[in-house]
């Protein structure tokens, strides 16, 4: 069984996710690849998708990179993205994956990012550290009844944590061994290109996509599986509430 998927948008991608497949041939890391686009196949996506047992997805993708979040939409498993540099030099497919909305996380890397963290996100997690103080982050986890720890700082050699951490970007942070997943500030957002290939980032001040990556990643044994999806249900009926209220009210006018 294969234990990381992964989805790139196009054969031209080959680079890309070639040495990806070598970096997890040489940790013997069982993997398959599925090229499928968001876009021109969405229904062989949901297949796909429905049918993986793996532990995590990798998906790329440049230009709008709808990929990864796609995928997302589909799962409570880890989804790792990965910016493919095109047009702009990558900025948009950078921002595209690490700007998702509340509730759908995707782990966002650099744009044509070495391979060396993806393997992390297959270990046997024993807890979630937040360094320093996060509302957000905090909160949600306090909601799923996860006794995080707290931490001053990120302890590179550290392989059992899941470590949290705000960035206000102003300098880069060396993981090391330790699997850290970063919330980037409005302040200093220009160095985010300079930065993110290092650890796992989220959009801007999205603390709550961290705390859900984070337990969709300590979620190895499926203990977390019922809350993740109930909290996924919650949210789609807000929408569906949403859109009958919003059409009935717009229909009166």
């Amino acid at each position: 069984m294969a234990e990381i998927l992964l989805v790139f948008g196009s054969d031209s991608d080959a680079k890309i996710y070639e040495g990806i497949a070598e970096a997890l041939r040489q940790e013997n890391i069982k993997f398959e690849l599925r090229i499928c686009s968001a876009h021109r196949t969405p229904k062989e996506l949901e297949k796909i998708i429905a049918a993986t047992n793996a532990r995590a997805i990798v998906a790329g993708a440049g230009l709008s990179a709808a990929l990864p979040g796609a995928i997302a939409a589909l799962t409570t498993k880890p989804v790792i993205g990965i910016p493919i540099a095109s047009n702009y030099n990558g900025l948009d497919s950078l921002l595209s994956i690490h700007q998702m909305p509340p509730g759908i996380p995707v782990l966002g890397m650099g744009i044509n990012s070495n391979y060396n963290e993806i393997s992390k996100a297959l270990r046997k997690f024993e807890s979630i550290a937040v360094v320093g103080s996060n509302e957000k982050a905090e909160a949600l986890l306090k909601e799923f009844g996860i006794n995080y720890k707290k931490a001053d700082e990120l302890d590179k050699e550290d392989e059992k944590k899941i470590y949290i951490a705000a960035s206000d970007l102003s300098s880069a942070v060396e993981t090391g061994n330790a699997l850290a997943i970063f919330i980037p500030s409005a302040e200093n957002a220009q160095n985010l290109l300079q930065f993110s290939n290092k650890g796992f980032w989220v959009g801007l001040n999205n603390g709550k996509n961290a705390a859900l990556a984070a337990i969709q990643l300590l979620n190895s044994d499926g203990r977390f599986d019922n809350a993740l999806s109930a909290y996924r249900g919650q949210a789609k009926r807000k929408v569906l509430e949403a859109d009958a209220n919003e059409s009935k009210r717009m229909e009166v006018q």
